[in-house]
Protein backbone atom coordinates (compact mmCIF):
# COMPACT_ATOMS: atom_id res chain seq x y z
CA UNK A 1 0.00 0.00 0.00
CA UNK A 2 1.30 3.37 -1.31
CA UNK A 3 1.36 5.94 1.71
CA UNK A 4 2.60 9.01 0.19
CA UNK A 5 2.09 12.52 -0.17
CA UNK A 6 -0.55 13.05 3.09
CA UNK A 7 -3.46 15.09 2.39
CA UNK A 8 -6.21 16.56 4.69
CA UNK A 9 -8.69 19.29 5.28
CA UNK A 10 -10.61 20.82 8.29
CA UNK A 11 -13.64 22.10 8.69
CA UNK A 12 -14.41 24.61 11.15
CA UNK A 13 -17.96 27.09 11.88
CA UNK A 14 -16.39 30.33 12.95
CA UNK A 15 -18.18 32.32 15.48
CA UNK A 16 -20.20 34.19 12.84
CA UNK A 17 -21.67 31.28 11.53
CA UNK A 18 -19.09 31.39 8.53
CA UNK A 19 -17.96 27.58 7.48
CA UNK A 20 -14.11 27.82 6.70
CA UNK A 21 -12.50 25.02 4.97
CA UNK A 22 -8.54 25.09 6.07
CA UNK A 23 -6.79 22.42 3.84
CA UNK A 24 -2.95 21.53 2.59
CA UNK A 25 -0.39 23.44 1.81
CA UNK A 26 -0.98 24.96 4.99
CA UNK A 27 0.62 23.33 8.46
CA UNK A 28 -1.65 21.06 10.62
CA UNK A 29 -0.34 19.51 13.50
CA UNK A 30 -3.19 17.30 14.62
CA UNK A 31 -3.69 15.05 18.39
CA UNK A 32 -6.79 12.92 17.55
CA UNK A 33 -7.83 10.76 20.21
CA UNK A 34 -10.92 8.17 19.93
CA UNK A 35 -11.39 5.78 23.15
CA UNK A 36 -14.60 3.35 23.40
CA UNK A 37 -15.21 4.87 27.02
CA UNK A 38 -18.19 6.46 28.04
CA UNK A 39 -16.15 9.80 27.78
CA UNK A 40 -16.00 12.23 24.61
CA UNK A 41 -13.40 11.31 21.99
CA UNK A 42 -10.96 14.56 21.71
CA UNK A 43 -9.24 16.43 18.50
CA UNK A 44 -6.60 18.92 18.86
CA UNK A 45 -5.38 21.11 16.23
CA UNK A 46 -2.74 23.52 15.72
CA UNK A 47 -2.96 25.58 12.01
CA UNK A 48 -0.32 27.89 11.05
CA UNK A 49 -0.71 31.95 9.67
CA UNK A 50 -4.34 31.71 8.79
CA UNK A 51 -5.70 34.63 7.02
CA UNK A 52 -6.75 37.27 9.04
CA UNK A 53 -10.25 36.88 8.81
CA UNK A 54 -10.00 33.45 9.87
CA UNK A 55 -8.26 33.88 12.77
CA UNK A 56 -10.98 36.91 14.11
CA UNK A 57 -13.64 33.99 13.10
CA UNK A 58 -12.37 30.92 14.73
CA UNK A 59 -12.64 31.75 18.14
CA UNK A 60 -14.33 30.36 21.14
CA UNK A 61 -13.92 30.12 25.21
CA UNK A 62 -15.00 27.36 26.93
CA UNK A 63 -18.03 28.16 28.73
CA UNK A 64 -21.53 26.84 28.09
CA UNK A 65 -24.50 27.76 26.44
CA UNK A 66 -22.59 28.34 23.48
CA UNK A 67 -24.07 27.71 20.15
CA UNK A 68 -22.93 24.30 18.25
CA UNK A 69 -20.11 24.85 15.57
CA UNK A 70 -18.91 22.00 13.98
CA UNK A 71 -14.96 20.58 13.32
CA UNK A 72 -14.71 17.81 11.24
CA UNK A 73 -11.07 16.66 10.28
CA UNK A 74 -10.53 14.76 7.06
CA UNK A 75 -6.93 13.36 6.62
CA UNK A 76 -5.05 10.50 4.03
CA UNK A 77 -3.16 10.23 1.29
CA UNK A 78 -2.97 11.94 -2.24
CA UNK A 79 -1.57 8.65 -3.84
CA UNK A 80 -4.98 6.23 -2.73
CA UNK A 81 -7.08 8.84 -3.33
CA UNK A 82 -9.14 9.65 0.02
CA UNK A 83 -9.18 11.37 3.00
CA UNK A 84 -11.40 9.78 5.34
CA UNK A 85 -12.55 11.77 8.44
CA UNK A 86 -10.90 10.50 11.37
CA UNK A 87 -12.46 13.64 13.73
CA UNK A 88 -16.26 14.89 14.07
CA UNK A 89 -17.76 17.03 17.00
CA UNK A 90 -17.82 20.24 18.00
CA UNK A 91 -15.41 22.82 18.52
CA UNK A 92 -14.75 24.09 22.51
CA UNK A 93 -11.82 26.00 22.52
CA UNK A 94 -10.45 28.19 20.12
CA UNK A 95 -7.97 30.92 19.68
CA UNK A 96 -4.72 32.67 18.15
CA UNK A 97 -1.44 33.63 19.19
CA UNK A 98 1.83 34.52 18.06
CA UNK A 99 5.02 32.19 18.65
CA UNK A 100 8.46 33.12 16.46
CA UNK A 101 7.35 34.81 13.86
CA UNK A 102 4.47 32.79 13.15
CA UNK A 103 0.81 33.22 13.82
CA UNK A 104 -0.44 29.92 15.05
CA UNK A 105 -4.54 29.12 15.57
CA UNK A 106 -5.28 26.06 18.15
CA UNK A 107 -8.83 24.79 18.04
CA UNK A 108 -9.77 21.96 20.44
CA UNK A 109 -12.54 19.54 19.92
CA UNK A 110 -15.55 17.12 21.39
CA UNK A 111 -17.30 14.18 19.91
CA UNK A 112 -20.70 14.41 20.74
CA UNK A 113 -20.53 17.24 23.34
CA UNK A 114 -23.66 18.67 22.59
CA UNK A 115 -25.43 15.43 22.51
CA UNK A 116 -24.40 13.93 25.54
CA UNK A 117 -24.84 17.37 27.92
CA UNK A 118 -28.03 18.36 26.34
CA UNK A 119 -30.25 15.24 24.73
CA UNK A 120 -33.21 14.80 27.33
CA UNK A 121 -36.28 12.32 27.66
CA UNK A 122 -38.73 10.83 29.88
CA UNK A 123 -39.59 7.63 29.30
CA UNK A 124 -41.83 4.75 30.40
CA UNK A 125 -39.79 1.18 31.11
CA UNK A 126 -42.45 -1.97 31.45
CA UNK A 127 -41.85 -5.34 31.18
CA UNK A 128 -44.47 -6.21 28.65
CA UNK A 129 -44.45 -3.43 25.72
CA UNK A 130 -40.76 -3.08 26.07
CA UNK A 131 -38.28 -4.04 22.91
CA UNK A 132 -34.70 -2.38 23.48
CA UNK A 133 -33.72 -1.78 19.69
CA UNK A 134 -37.12 0.15 18.86
CA UNK A 135 -36.62 2.09 21.90
CA UNK A 136 -33.22 3.21 20.77
CA UNK A 137 -33.85 3.80 17.38
CA UNK A 138 -37.25 5.79 18.55
CA UNK A 139 -34.81 8.42 19.94
CA UNK A 140 -33.22 9.10 16.94
CA UNK A 141 -35.30 12.16 16.22
CA UNK A 142 -34.06 14.19 19.40
CA UNK A 143 -30.53 13.24 19.10
CA UNK A 144 -30.15 14.45 15.49
CA UNK A 145 -30.99 17.63 15.90
CA UNK A 146 -27.07 17.54 18.23
CA UNK A 147 -26.18 15.68 15.46
CA UNK A 148 -25.53 12.41 16.81
CA UNK A 149 -26.63 9.58 15.07
CA UNK A 150 -27.16 5.47 15.94
CA UNK A 151 -24.49 3.37 14.84
CA UNK A 152 -24.84 -0.26 15.60
CA UNK A 153 -26.68 -1.96 18.50
CA UNK A 154 -25.88 -5.40 19.54
CA UNK A 155 -27.90 -7.90 21.47
CA UNK A 156 -28.27 -6.20 25.03
CA UNK A 157 -29.09 -8.12 27.17
CA UNK A 158 -31.32 -5.32 29.30
CA UNK A 159 -34.42 -6.08 30.61
CA UNK A 160 -37.11 -3.83 31.82
CA UNK A 161 -38.22 -4.45 35.43
CA UNK A 162 -41.86 -6.04 35.52
CA UNK A 163 -43.35 -3.33 37.51
CA UNK A 164 -41.88 -1.08 35.79
CA UNK A 165 -40.13 2.36 36.19
CA UNK A 166 -39.71 6.17 34.92
CA UNK A 167 -36.61 7.11 33.12
CA UNK A 168 -35.87 10.75 33.83
CA UNK A 169 -32.42 12.36 31.93
CA UNK A 170 -30.40 12.56 29.14
CA UNK A 171 -30.12 10.28 26.29
CA UNK A 172 -26.66 9.40 26.92
CA UNK A 173 -26.92 8.66 30.49
CA UNK A 174 -29.93 6.42 29.72
CA UNK A 175 -28.07 4.40 26.95
CA UNK A 176 -25.05 3.74 29.21
CA UNK A 177 -27.58 2.47 31.61
CA UNK A 178 -29.49 -0.08 29.53
CA UNK A 179 -25.85 -1.76 28.20
CA UNK A 180 -25.21 -2.67 32.08
CA UNK A 181 -22.08 -4.75 32.80
CA UNK A 182 -21.40 -6.99 29.97
CA UNK A 183 -21.85 -3.74 27.19
CA UNK A 184 -20.49 -0.90 26.21
CA UNK A 185 -21.83 2.05 24.75
CA UNK A 186 -19.14 4.76 22.93
CA UNK A 187 -19.37 7.63 20.88
CA UNK A 188 -16.65 7.77 17.46
CA UNK A 189 -17.98 10.29 14.84
CA UNK A 190 -21.12 11.23 16.20
CA UNK A 191 -22.58 8.09 16.37
CA UNK A 192 -23.63 6.13 19.20
CA UNK A 193 -22.66 2.53 19.55
CA UNK A 194 -24.26 -0.08 22.06
CA UNK A 195 -22.82 -3.02 21.71
CA UNK A 196 -22.00 -6.17 23.93
CA UNK A 197 -18.33 -6.93 25.21
CA UNK A 198 -18.43 -10.19 22.53
CA UNK A 199 -19.58 -7.67 19.85
CA UNK A 200 -17.77 -6.11 16.67
CA UNK A 201 -18.05 -5.21 13.62
CA UNK A 202 -16.68 -4.60 9.60
CA UNK A 203 -16.06 -1.37 9.09
CA UNK A 204 -17.02 -0.80 5.31
CA UNK A 205 -17.67 -4.10 4.68
CA UNK A 206 -14.02 -5.14 4.75
CA UNK A 207 -11.47 -6.37 6.86
CA UNK A 208 -8.10 -4.57 7.17
CA UNK A 209 -5.38 -6.36 7.65
CA UNK A 210 -2.64 -4.92 9.56
CA UNK A 211 1.18 -6.08 8.59
CA UNK A 212 4.34 -4.25 7.44
CA UNK A 213 3.19 -3.94 4.07
CA UNK A 214 0.12 -1.45 5.51
CA UNK A 215 2.50 0.46 8.07
CA UNK A 216 2.73 -1.58 10.88
CA UNK A 217 5.90 0.23 12.93
CA UNK A 218 6.88 -2.22 15.47
CA UNK A 219 6.01 -6.00 17.39
CA UNK A 220 2.47 -5.53 19.05
CA UNK A 221 2.82 -5.68 22.88
CA UNK A 222 0.47 -7.83 25.19
CA UNK A 223 -0.79 -7.89 28.03
CA UNK A 224 -3.58 -9.94 28.78
CA UNK A 225 -6.22 -10.02 26.11
CA UNK A 226 -5.05 -6.19 25.06
CA UNK A 227 -2.57 -5.56 22.64
CA UNK A 228 -1.05 -2.12 22.07
CA UNK A 229 0.95 -1.20 18.12
CA UNK A 230 2.01 1.82 16.33
CA UNK A 231 1.59 2.33 12.69
CA UNK A 232 2.27 4.86 10.45
CA UNK A 233 -0.76 6.78 10.16
CA UNK A 234 -4.09 5.07 8.89
CA UNK A 235 -6.81 7.37 8.60
CA UNK A 236 -9.94 4.39 7.76
CA UNK A 237 -9.77 3.02 11.05
CA UNK A 238 -13.04 3.45 13.37
CA UNK A 239 -13.69 2.26 17.02
CA UNK A 240 -15.22 -1.63 17.37
CA UNK A 241 -14.17 -3.05 13.65
CA UNK A 242 -12.16 -6.19 13.61
CA UNK A 243 -8.46 -5.30 12.60
CA UNK A 244 -6.52 -8.78 11.27
CA UNK A 245 -3.24 -8.15 13.03
CA UNK A 246 0.16 -9.64 11.22
CA UNK A 247 3.80 -9.63 12.88
CA UNK A 248 6.31 -11.48 10.87
CA UNK A 249 8.71 -11.02 14.27
CA UNK A 250 6.47 -12.54 17.11
CA UNK A 251 3.55 -14.46 15.60
CA UNK A 252 1.78 -15.10 19.11
CA UNK A 253 -0.66 -12.07 18.51
CA UNK A 254 -1.55 -12.55 15.19
CA UNK A 255 -5.27 -12.74 14.84
CA UNK A 256 -8.59 -10.67 14.56
CA UNK A 257 -8.85 -8.03 17.37
CA UNK A 258 -11.53 -5.29 18.27
CA UNK A 259 -10.36 -1.88 18.01
CA UNK A 260 -10.67 -0.12 21.69
CA UNK A 261 -8.63 3.15 21.16
CA UNK A 262 -7.33 5.29 18.10
CA UNK A 263 -4.48 7.72 18.72
CA UNK A 264 -3.57 9.93 15.64
CA UNK A 265 -1.16 12.34 16.09
CA UNK A 266 1.20 14.12 13.28
CA UNK A 267 1.70 17.25 11.09
CA UNK A 268 0.86 17.77 7.36
CA UNK A 269 2.76 20.63 5.86
CA UNK A 270 3.32 21.84 2.29
CA UNK A 271 5.90 23.75 3.72
CA UNK A 272 7.91 21.74 6.31
CA UNK A 273 8.87 17.92 7.18
CA UNK A 274 6.70 15.78 9.58
CA UNK A 275 5.68 12.50 10.53
CA UNK A 276 2.31 10.78 11.38
CA UNK A 277 1.57 7.71 13.31
CA UNK A 278 -1.42 6.05 14.25
CA UNK A 279 -1.22 4.29 18.20
CA UNK A 280 -3.72 0.99 18.07
CA UNK A 281 -5.20 -0.37 21.02
CA UNK A 282 -7.17 -3.81 20.54
CA UNK A 283 -8.81 -6.66 22.38
CA UNK A 284 -9.76 -10.21 21.81
CA UNK A 285 -12.63 -12.30 23.56
CA UNK A 286 -11.54 -16.11 24.58
CA UNK A 287 -14.73 -16.60 22.93
CA UNK A 288 -14.10 -14.85 19.44
CA UNK A 289 -16.75 -12.32 18.14
CA UNK A 290 -20.33 -11.94 17.56
CA UNK A 291 -20.78 -9.84 14.43
CA UNK A 292 -23.11 -6.62 14.15
CA UNK A 293 -24.20 -4.61 11.20
CA UNK A 294 -24.05 -1.14 11.36
CA UNK A 295 -26.83 1.24 10.99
Amino acid sequence: MEKFQRDYELTVTGRSGMVHTISYPITVEFTVDRQNFSSCNTGHFILYNLSPLQRKDILRDNYPGQADLLLRFNAGYRTLGTRPTIFQGSVVRAFSYRSQGDLITEIEGLDGIYGVEEAQVELKITADTWDTKKVIRSLASILAPKRLRIGAIGELNFKAPLRGKVWSGTIWEFFKHIVQDDGMAFIDLEKIHLLKKTEAFRAFGTLPKIDDSTGLLEVPRRQLNTIKFKMIFEPNLILGQLVDVRSTLLEDNNGLWRVEGILHEGKISGAVDGGATTSITAWQSDAGFDMVALE
